[in-house]
């Protein structure tokens, strides 16, 4: 099962930690995105560490139109916010998240980067090495 390193803006990472936010919007995810895998939340700038981890539930895939019919209520995203990040997307990905986490001791970037990981722009893949010296912080 992959390992994947997702970057996630600060406000939408708390609200996933708090649990009002229970499915990841995307317009792309990677072909090995599949459920059971786990999820390692990289809150991007300007928190820059790794925060949490999650794992993958189901996967929905859909016009963005039908996203926000039946699963705006969970997304933990405004309307404006919604429409401008589906702007021109003929289909959008809604990640059901499960066994939410967040760490108690957040791994900050220069760890991360002297460990060889580079946090994404959108989601990156982990080989086992790196999935298991994030531990050893």
């Amino acid at each position: 099962m992959k390992k994947i390193l997702i970057s996630i803006k600060p406000e939408y990472a708390s609200k996933i930690y708090d649990g009002e936010k229970t499915v990841e919007l995307r317009k792309r995810i990677g072909k090995d995105f599949q459920r059971g895998c786990k999820l390692y939340i990289y809150s991007s700038s300007p928190v820059k560490m790794l925060t949490g981890e999650a794992e993958i539930g189901e996967i929905f895939c859909a016009s963005p139109e039908q996203i926000k019919k039946q699963l705006f209520a969970v997304a933990g995203i405004t309307h404006a916010a919604f429409d401008e990040y589906f702007k021109g997307s003929p289909k959008g990905y809604a990640i059901f998240l499960k066994n939410v986490r967040e760490y108690e001791k957040k791994i900050p970037l220069p760890v991360l980067r002297a460990k060889g990981i580079t946090p994404p722009q959108s989601f990156s893949y982990l080989n086992e090495e790196h999935a298991s010296l994030m531990w050893g912080y």
